[in-house]
């Protein structure tokens, strides 16, 4: 009777459903399954001589995204080969040659400070002993009680320095704004007077050379079309642990896009004070949180152009844990953000670069583990070829800027070639974290900053919502660090 039944289902079964069959086993309380079709009873035990459609739909599909991942690195890999290659033959360059004192103008050099960096002592004191026959420095510190102000006075008594003045932070934020460093430059910006022909501005954690003013307002006298001179931030950390390392490369990237995009960086900054003026800056710079975000539109609508000073690459060795790493990565994007009208083009980015990483990885390790296929083939070489170009492209940014820097008259340590392995291995740990920061930059609405918490509503409206004592602020920063 039970044979009978199992015949008769099987004979129901249209051909088209109807696989190869080779022995009858008789399992007890098992289903029969011919394509869709089952019966509670015992089991044939079928033999597949092909892929069924669907199977075969996904094995391509990711053969093709595997593929696929493999050619968006090797793509990635020459374009920021060719990006960065232009971007070092500017350090290759020949310095233009100094001009005479009588053509600098009068400037003003501000600078905001809440908390204390590693290397503000020896940033003050550079700043007040420039090679610049006509300047004077107006520092704004949050309050007389921030641990920056007995700093300031005391490199403003050893290097008896009577053309620098230490301010203490008066103005409400406007329209929202956070009390951060671009309000207390725009309040220094504020009192000056007609006297002043060009402004330059540096953040506490630039510690300049003796030419710093001079090579970067001469362009500004020089050439009458340059609005805006700018360096950019360098770093070269002491020890090659993963904070550090995910800083380093991740701005060694950016400084690269800064500079295509004309984009200067508000740490190392010169600017004509016509150009403030005629702009309406100080009050647009007032309503922002980042003010060099804002540069590179401001004085293309003003005719006057962002113009990079190669020797001004200010070289940074503060250490950094990775969780301030990523910190210091987010709120940069955070900034970019608010200013940038190409985000979402940089979270795109982002996201396919990261995914195709991601994908070349596991790929590659199951090929290494298993049989390398043509799929496989390519995410390896996309991989090894991106790895080892980001490697080659960082040494020679290295050896270009840090030459450049020894030729200014900067005492600067050759790179090590064992610093390089380290490298290689931190590319795909960058690449994670920046998408990490990307995601919280898009969607997170609040950020850290030197011990306070910033709610991001929008470009003109950022608040405090957490401020320690500025005492708490510097012991923190100390421990991320």
């Amino acid at each position: 009777m039970l044979y009978s039944a199992i015949k008769d289902a099987h004979q129901s079964v249209r051909p088209e459903q109807v696989v190869t069959i080779r022995t009858l086993v008789p399992y007890q309380q098992r289903r029969l399954c011919w394509h869709g079709v089952c019966a509670s009873t015992h089991r044939r035990k079928p033999d597949f001589d092909h892929v069924p459609p669907v199977a075969s739909t996904t094995v391509s599909l990711v053969e093709g995204i595997v593929t696929l991942s493999g050619m968006i690195l090797l793509s990635s890999t020459a374009a920021v080969t060719v990006w960065t290659v232009l971007y070092a033959r500017v350090f290759r360059r020949s310095a233009e040659a100094p001009l005479s004192d009588d053509l600098l103008p009068r400037t003003a050099v501000l600078m905001g400070l809440k908390g204390t960096d590693p290397y503000l002592r020896d940033g003050l004191r550079r700043l007040m002993t420039q090679n610049y026959p006509d300047y004077e420095v107006r520092i704004v510190v949050d309050s007389r009680d921030d641990p920056a102000w007995p700093l300031v006075e005391e490199a403003i008594r050893d290097t008896n320095a009577g053309h620098v003045s230490i301010i203490e932070y008066r103005e409400s934020p406007e329209h929202g704004i956070v009390n951060c460093t671009n309000s207390k430059v725009v309040q220094a910006l504020r009192g000056l007077d007609d006297s002043f022909e060009a402004v330059a501005m540096a953040d506490g954690d630039v510690v300049a050379n003796e030419n710093w003013l001079r090579e970067l307002i001469s362009p500004l006298a020089r050439h009458p079309k340059i609005g805006v001179t700018t360096g950019n931030r360098w770093f070269i950390p002491p020890r090659m642990s993963a904070g550090n390392l995910v800083r380093h490369l991740w701005n060694v990237a950016t400084t690269s896009i800064m500079y295509h995009l004309r984009m200067p960086w508000g740490g190392c900054y010169g600017i004509r004070m016509s150009a403030i003026r005629d702009g309406g800056l100080a009050e647009k710079w007032a309503k922002v949180a980042a003010l060099d975000m804002h540069t590179t539109g401001e004085m293309k609508s003003l005719g006057l152009k962002v113009h990079f000073v190669p020797e001004l690459m200010m070289i940074n060795r503060e250490e950094s844990r990775l969780p301030a790493a990523t910190n210091w990565i987010r709120r940069q994007l955070t900034w970019a953000r608010l200013y940038n009208p190409g985000w979402w083009f940089v979270v795109v980015h982002t996201s396919v670069a990261a995914v195709a990483m991601a994908v070349a990885i596991i790929a590659t390790t199951i090929g290494a583990f298993s049989e390398f296929t043509e799929p496989t083939l390519w995410a390896a070489s996309g991989l090894s070829s991106y790895l080892l170009g980001m490697t080659a492209l960082v040494a020679l940014l290295e050896v270009c800027i840090r030459q450049r820097l020894r030729v200014s008259g900067q005492t600067i340590e050759h790179l090590q070639l064992r610093t390089l392995l380290p490298v290689l291995l931190a590319v795909p740990m960058t690449q994670f974290v920046q998408l990490v920061a990307t995601l919280q930059a898009t969607f997170v609405k609040r950020v850290a900053w030197r011990g306070s918490i910033l709610e991001v509503n929008g470009p003109n409206d950022i608040r405090v919502i957490d401020d320690l004592p500025t005492e708490q602020t510097t012991n923190r920063t100390a421990r991320a660090a």
